[in-house]
């Protein structure tokens, strides 16, 4: 089974009805991770925009395994290189990916930026429903 680790745009499409949705529920399958970071992110945006929806994303996250942010995760996270051009949460979220391996793991991401430092890192993309 493959590895995929999500960010949170990525996790939004399961709990939110957009466009790309019905993709990201058909082609993300497998074993999938994600940062502490994400419970944040989610619920944060879940009560901001449709608070509704909470039950929904606390179903959505308890399928996904959780990479605790350890500080080696932090320190990572700091040191990506100079030519990775993110800002804090998603350079979080490359250095918690990065723990799992790059080789044959994919990182799922609906954010131009962070596909284009997740590449350049060497990982796998994938968007289900659009092309970045």
């Amino acid at each position: 089974m493959r590895t995929l680790y999500l960010d949170s745009s990525a996790v939004l499409k399961f709990i939110f009805s957009e466009p790309e949705s019905a993709a990201a529920r058909k082609e993300i399958r497998g074993v999938l991770y994600s940062s502490e970071l994400v419970r944040v992110e989610v619920i944060r945006a879940v009560l901001r925009i449709e608070p509704e929806l909470y039950e929904r994303a606390l179903a959505v996250l308890s399928k996904i395994r959780i990479i605790k942010m350890k500080s080696g995760v932090m320190v990572a996270a700091e040191r990506l290189p100079h030519n990775v051009s993110v800002r804090g949460m998603d350079a979080l979220h490359l250095a918690a990916a990065n723990t799992l391996g790059r080789l044959g793991h994919t990182v799922v991401t609906y954010d131009k930026n962070m596909a284009k430092a997740a590449r350049a890192l060497g990982f796998n993309i994938k968007s289900p429903g659009v092309k970045l």
